[in-house]
């Protein structure tokens, strides 16, 4: 977030080398905003679903160590152990899931970053040939536009550990509010 003052003098630096060229940055930068948009309800509800199944798994763990003994003499182990093995499961499956959907996320993000790049040599070698821009100045454009896009790319590949985050700031303000 940092970076977007920055981001906007890069484009403005494109504009004035490329001209129309900055365009495709720009395209880029929305198909960036979009994708962490349309990203963020499925990571929020995997993080969210994950948290919540790993923190029971944590309290069954807990309790398997603290009655062990009484689950042994009641005959219990048998009752126990699936129990422990349906929780550890879901949340095997819900880390599984929510590191599925934050590869994807990369993934796209990844994507983009390289069509960005293909659509501004297409597009500035389309220009080179007519003589609106140099060989050189397109070679500076690849470069400003790939700098432009970083930052966006680094927010949309982060949604997954700010979510996280997120879910991790709201056990703690639920574990203080409980003591007070």
């Amino acid at each position: 977030l940092l970076e977007i003052p920055a981001t906007i003098i890069i484009l403005s630096a494109i504009a004035l080398i490329g001209g129309s060229i900055v365009i495709v940055p720009i395209c880029i930068s929305v198909a960036y905003i979009i994708l962490a948009l349309c990203m963020m309800r499925p990571i929020r509800a995997a993080m969210k679903k994950t948290a919540s199944v790993s923190g029971k798994r944590q309290q069954i763990l807990v309790e398997t160590f603290e009655k062990s003994s009484a689950i042994r003499c009641c005959g219990l182990t048998s009752t126990w152990l699936r129990q422990v093995r349906d929780i550890s499961g879901k949340a095997s499956l819900a880390w599984f899931h929510s590191s599925l959907l934050s590869s994807y996320l990369a993934t796209l993000a990844y994507g983009l970053f390289v069509l960005a790049g293909l659509v501004t040599i297409s597009v500035g070698v389309g220009m080179v040939w007519a003589e609106e821009i140099t060989a050189g100045g397109l070679i500076a454009v690849m470069i400003l536009s790939w700098k432009a896009i970083a930052p966006l790319q680094s927010i949309s590949t982060s949604v997954p550990r700010l979510e996280q985050l997120r879910n991790t700031l709201n056990q703690i303000n639920k574990l203080f509010s409980i003591n007070q």
